[in-house]
């Protein structure tokens, strides 16, 4: 079976700075920010997001997450042939 990391970099970067929106004291970045948030969590799950804010919330770097195994059918790219 294949893994590959929970989350990129790239996510759990936006992931971050989403978050740290939600708290702005400017209203129209923490409207922006929790409009876009919900469309985050939507597009990648609660359980990878959850797993995000716990990594983070123990000072974790925002890098690429652990390694997690992935279903046969995810681990061929879509439109490649072997």
């Amino acid at each position: 079976m294949k893994q590959k990391p929970h989350w990129t970099q790239a996510e759990i970067v936006e992931f971050d700075e989403l978050v740290d929106g939600v708290s702005s004291l400017h209203q129209l970045e923490r409207i922006d920010c929790r409009l876009r948030l919900d469309e985050f969590v939507k597009a990648h799950g609660k359980a990878k997001c959850d797993a995000m804010f716990a990594h983070l919330e123990a000072g974790g770097a925002k890098e690429d997450g652990p390694l997690v195994d992935v279903p046969a059918d995810e681990a061929q790219p879509k439109g490649e042939h072997q």
